[in-house]
């Protein structure tokens, strides 16, 4: 098995995956916000795609510049062979939890956001690392 993505690094990569090469920090976050309800910072996302990159998992890309974006031009992420690898490991282990957040797809974003009710317990705890609850006795 390879790297196991941490819970940020799982929730943008399944994001760029489902972007299918069109991804870019902006349509992520919104992408995120509208199926997971959690509205990432653009630093997080953006450090945290530079992380990925680091490690292999994504590509990018400069589209065209453009004057709506004071000349700057987009920078586009697409998942690669390594990135895919690592997250059907992250989510083949997530499944041996026993719980089904690989098909559908909105199933995942179900799921994590059943985890965010979950947090909220007093008695339960969470370590971004890993993503499986631990719930305190």
């Amino acid at each position: 098995m390879s790297d196991i993505l941490n819970t940020t690094e799982f929730l943008i990569l399944k994001s760029i995956q489902f972007q299918s090469g069109n991804a870019y920090g902006v349509s992520i976050r919104k992408e995120l916000k509208e199926k997971v309800g959690r509205s990432f910072s653009y630093g997080t996302i953006y450090t945290t795609l530079r992380r990925l990159e680091t490690k292999g998992y994504i590509s990018t890309r400069k589209g065209e510049k453009s004057e709506v974006r004071g000349g700057r031009a987009k920078e586009f992420v697409r998942i690669n062979g390594l990135g895919e690898r690592v997250l059907t490991d992250t989510e083949r282990m997530l499944n041996s939890f026993g719980t089904t957040v690989v098909k559908p797809q909105v199933a995942f974003f179900e799921f994590v956001k059943r985890l965010s009710f979950i947090l909220q317990s007093p008695n339960a705890s969470f370590n971004s690392r890993h993503f499986p609850v631990v719930l305190k006795n």
